[in-house]
């Protein structure tokens, strides 16, 4: 305690000038002044600015919670879709739509398999048909409880049916044996 009263009798003048700037300085940006109002409109920019970092670094961090809610929203939407309005170019009587992450992806010999989170639990059954944003993915082939493994178009054994939009023929697709080439390296 004594080396305390010490250190502040030898640096006296330091807090002397410390407490009468800090004075002076609050004196400066009263609210009434000149100074005040470049004052308070620089702590609104500099604490707006922090402000939006913080929030920017803060929403990061909540992309996978973001993700997830709009995910099960498409899937709401879609099967309010199906079920109320005109049915999209996917749709099926009777299906649901489920949706899932791709956890894993299997290439072996030109055989392309996708592993999702998604299982019995969830709703999926084989030979359900997946698809993506950008149309057909593939068809179920197993599940377990919590995952499900999903052979892709790329398989030389997988087919699917097809219809055409401007001439309405129905038929089915198999992929090309050189697209597999390709695929497989």
């Amino acid at each position: 305690m004594l080396n305390f009263f010490y250190f502040l009798r030898r640096n006296a003048s330091v807090g002397l000038f410390l407490l009468l700037s800090g004075i002076s300085f609050a004196w400066m940006i009263n609210e009434r002044s000149l100074t005040a109002g470049k004052w308070n409109r620089f702590r609104l920019e500099t604490g707006s600015y922090l402000s939006s970092r913080f929030h920017l670094i803060r929403d990061y961090f909540h992309l996978k919670e973001r993700n997830r809610l709009l995910q099960q929203e498409n899937a709401r939407l879609y099967n309010l879709q199906h079920t109320m309005l005109s049915p999209s170019p996917f749709s099926i009587p009777g299906t649901h739509y489920i949706p899932a992450k791709i956890i894993n992806r299997k290439i072996r010999s030109g055989y392309d398999f996708l592993i999702i989170d998604k299982g019995e639990k969830h709703g999926i059954v084989p030979q359900s048909g997946v698809y993506g944003a950008d149309g057909v993915t593939g068809v179920v082939a197993r599940t377990s409880k919590h995952f499900s493994k999903i052979i892709t178009l790329y398989h030389p054994e997988f087919s699917v049916d097809v219809k055409l939009k401007k001439s309405g023929i129905e038929g089915f697709t198999k992929p090309r044996p050189s697209l597999l080439s390709l695929s497989a390296h």
